[in-house]
């Protein structure tokens, strides 16, 4: 692929670009390649967002955190109490 180089980018302008990236989930490349992208109205997005986090339906107890640790272990061959 192709690189490009930024030069003398102000600090501000670079501030918003990483707080763009945060919210979006992305790196500050793949954020600038999205913003390039949809302002020449280009392809479909290179840079896809990542998926949401998993949201629980109802917080979890102690125990079921546990029993959850101990399925994922035994699984593996191992044990958290050796």
């Amino acid at each position: 692929m192709p690189d490009i180089l930024i030069r003398n980018l102000p600090p501000a302008l670079h501030a918003r670009l990483k707080s763009a990236a945060a919210s979006h989930r992305r790196s500050v490349t793949q954020e600038t390649i999205a913003i390039i992208d949809e302002k020449l109205g280009g392809m479909q997005a290179v840079a896809p967002r990542l998926p949401e986090p998993i949201k629980l339906r109802r917080p979890t107890t102690m125990e079921e955190t546990l029993r959850f640790i101990d399925d994922g272990l035994e699984r593996r061959g191992h044990s958290h109490n050796s």
